[in-house]
């Protein structure tokens, strides 16, 4: 009796160890997130290369465009999801980047966990436990303390405090757009969602690129790092549900009970 349940536990130890280090790279990916970017920035405009990070993204969740079964209200979900995570919070995070420290971009691209919280807690009806609402809390004072600390800025203090509150815009936009994406997700498949939001996104954001004055061409010495830095956007999910992390629908009743029977000995 006691082999079968050690076989059990060295799988479960093997899936939980491999979603640590997951974590881990993640974290490291998303620690280098905000530094690629300010490289990227040298050589191309922050408007131009969020168009660009957005379209090369939508490029590579392609494949999974056949999946798409979106209902009629899902698509004024999906104009608000690309409006929002595609369009805007890019846009605004690159020119807040542009104007402030990588230190202060990546530590303020923690406040989008904080404001996804406040609008499911508003608009989904999701509630959390007291050690996640204190969690909360302290996103919040250290975003506030990263926002106002302007002793490390290099130039002009209010450009600083532009490219700071920029980045919490950005948060908030990338923050809705994950709770819109909640929503569709719970019932649609998450990769062609993203795509279908990073297209939308692209088609929305390139006139706006050429009416500001920009082109959307990026000089290839720009390239490289720009390529690398979708990457990362690819990898920690600017897109809201993959780094999220949403899952699959919960299966119906039946699924469930059927389950529970299977597993009881």
């Amino acid at each position: 009796m006691a082999r079968p349940e050690s076989r059990d536990v060295s799988p479960r130890l093997s899936g939980k160890l491999t979603g640590y280090l997951a974590i881990l790279a993640g974290a490291f990916l998303f620690g280098m997130w905000a530094t690629v970017g300010k490289f990227a920035l040298a050589n191309v405009p922050p408007i131009t290369l969020a168009w660009f990070v957005q379209s090369i993204t939508a490029v590579a969740f392609a494949p999974f465009l056949g999946r798409l079964r979106l209902r009629r209200p899902d698509w004024a979900r999906v104009g608000v999801a690309s409006v929002l995570g595609a369009v805007a919070a890019p846009t605004m995070y690159f020119t807040g980047l542009n104007l402030t420290s990588p230190v202060s971009a990546a530590l303020l691209s923690n406040t989008e966990a904080l404001f996804t919280v406040v609008f499911a807690f508003v608009f989904l009806k999701e509630r959390l436990s007291l050690g996640g609402y204190l969690a909360a809390a302290a996103i919040l004072a250290g975003a506030v303390i990263v926002t106002l600390d302007l002793g490390q800025a290099r130039g002009d203090m209010g450009s600083a405090l532009i490219g700071n509150v920029l980045l919490v815009l950005a948060a908030m936009c990338w923050g809705g757009a994950n709770t819109v994406a909640r929503v569709v997700t719970a019932r649609h498949d998450i990769p062609s969602f993203v795509c279908m939001q990073l297209s939308l996104g692209s088609l929305i954001l390139a006139p706006i690129v050429l009416a500001t004055g920009n082109s959307l061409f990026v000089p290839p010495s720009g390239i490289p790092i720009a390529v690398l830095r979708t990457c990362f956007t690819s990898r920690c999910g600017r897109s809201a549900p993959s780094r999220r992390g949403r899952s699959s629908p919960p299966p119906p009743p039946s699924a469930s009970r059927s389950r529970s029977r299977s597993a009881s000995p």
